[in-house]
């Protein structure tokens, strides 16, 4: 997981949106199989915070990877139909 300070966006808002934007944000980048999960505070998170994000990370890992596996067997069938159809047409 990487926490990095990112003082530079008070530097490049426009002038209206600057003065909404904290001093101080602190982002985090929790990786899982399939990407990873930012999160911007303003204040560090707890360890018991950061292990709920690790865990949401994780289960969207898991169901990003299912959706991918779903879409690719969908692929497939159709695949399969078409060549079916090509076959029976022969």
């Amino acid at each position: 997981m990487l926490c990095r300070l990112l003082p530079c966006w008070r530097q490049v808002a426009p002038d209206k949106v600057r003065d909404t934007l904290p001093e101080r944000t602190i982002q985090y980048h929790i990786f899982n199989d399939h990407g990873y999960l930012m999160l911007w505070t303003e204040e560090a998170l707890s360890e018991a915070d950061i292990g709920v994000a690790k865990r949401f990370s994780d289960l969207f890992g898991v169901a990003y990877g299912r959706f991918r596996e779903l879409q690719e067997k969908e692929e497939r069938t159709r695949d399969a139909e078409r060549q079916a159809a090509v076959d029976r047409g022969r």
